[in-house]
């Protein structure tokens, strides 16, 4: 009778056990600059976090959302905090490429999976140890810097200068160009590099026309890429001013003003929203995000919102398979996200269509590359 007892409680606690985890949310983590000089685009990537489902087959979602302050010494205190602290199922951001290769250690200590959504290539390659858990929802510089190649190229360009930010993200556009303006026939005259937090490059854009470029890319994130261009114009450059994804945001446009006008970027044909297909894949996932986006701030639109959308689009496709067989909160749980992050084929994103690999954890190719111009202080798609 005893034994029928203790058998029937155990049952029964078993059974209470299994609804309690069924009610385990899962738990994200995000960290991005909400503040310091990269807040220009951590501001509305905030903003667009808000917009996340808190829901998914059932099951609650918890968003834990720290702020590195453009730091990646603060990135990491963050990850940390998030990874072994909240024990958090998956790490989102950062949105740097600085701080996101300097969470790399923690994200491999914790064993748990990450979604970078940052540019540099540098984050997810090659997929070693320390990147066997880490993704990224956008493409790698590799392709942006080819379509702005190709343009240059079409377009006479023969001889170009780079002006970049002393840090991982300049590197990162150094050893693009390096590799990829043979193929083009274009020479690299010039290379100026200078800090985010320089009040002034005057010394730099003197080098760089000094060398006459025809052409020049400035390899800069957020608001510090306004200052170059400026410059460049005030000093009376004539030619094609460049830039990468990581400068494109409203911000970067409203101080750069007319001086900014003309200048010719490469990113994702969503940027345009407006200029794809009514039935494009891409455009219907990411209108409703920003009718939802403009009606919560006043009507206005960031396309810095996109990538953060894009990482979610990864989580969400990966947690609806994970969901069924692991349980939030495990070693198990994690492993499977992160297996299914890598087996992602064919998914549309708000940034364009994905195939992941276990050699390749960014996953797109030149579908989601087009090129666009500064026209009446808006970027305006000419090619995609």
């Amino acid at each position: 009778m005893l034994r029928i007892l203790a058998l029937s409680v155990a049952i029964g606690l078993v059974s209470f056990g299994a609804r309690a985890d069924a009610n385990d949310p899962v738990k994200v983590g995000i960290v991005l600059s909400a503040t310091g000089p990269a807040s220009s685009l951590g501001v509305p990537q905030r903003k667009g976090a808000s917009l996340l489902p808190t829901e998914l087959a059932g099951r609650k979602i918890q968003f834990h959302i720290e702020d590195d302050a453009s730091d990646p010494a603060q990135a990491v205190k963050a990850a940390r905090k998030l990874l072994l602290d909240e024990k958090v199922d998956i790490l989102v951001g950062p949105n740097t490429t600085v701080s996101s290769l300097a969470v790399l250690d923690v994200v491999s200590e914790a064993k748990t999976p990450m979604v970078s959504f940052a540019g540099s290539s540098r984050i997810v390659s090659p997929v070693d140890a320390k990147r066997h858990w880490v993704f990224k929802s956008v493409p790698d510089e590799s392709l942006m810097a080819e379509a702005t190649l190709r343009h240059m190229s079409s377009n006479g360009i023969k001889k170009l200068a780079l002006i970049a930010t002393g840090d991982a993200l300049g590197d990162t556009w150094d050893d693009e160009l390096g590799k990829l303006v043979p193929k083009f026939n274009i020479s690299l005259v010039a290379k100026e590099r200078y800090a985010a937090t320089d009040v002034s490059v005057v010394a730099q854009v003197a080098k760089v026309m000094a060398a006459q470029p025809e052409a020049v890319l400035i390899a800069v994130a957020a608001t510090p890429a306004a200052l170059p261009a400026q410059t460049l114009r005030e000093q009376g450059y004539k030619g094609k001013i460049y830039f990468t994804y990581a400068a494109l945001n409203p911000e970067v446009l409203k101080l750069g003003g007319k001086k900014m006008e003309g200048a010719i970027a490469a990113y994702t044909p969503a940027m345009d929203i407006d200029h794809l297909q009514p039935n494009d894949p891409v455009r219907l996932l990411v209108d409703p995000i920003r009718k939802r986006y403009e009606a919560a701030n006043n009507g206005q639109w960031s396309t810095n919102v996109l990538s953060i959308i894009a990482a979610w689009n990864f989580v969400e496709a990966a947690l609806k398979e994970t969901l069924p067989a692991q349980k939030p909160g495990s070693a198990e749980f994690r492993a499977m996200l992160r297996d299914k992050l890598e087996g992602l084929k064919d998914l549309t994103t708000a940034v364009g269509p994905v195939s992941m690999s276990k050699t390749n954890h960014a996953g797109f190719d030149q579908r989601s590359t087009a090129l666009f111009e500064v026209n009446n202080g808006a970027w305006k798609l000419i090619a995609k």
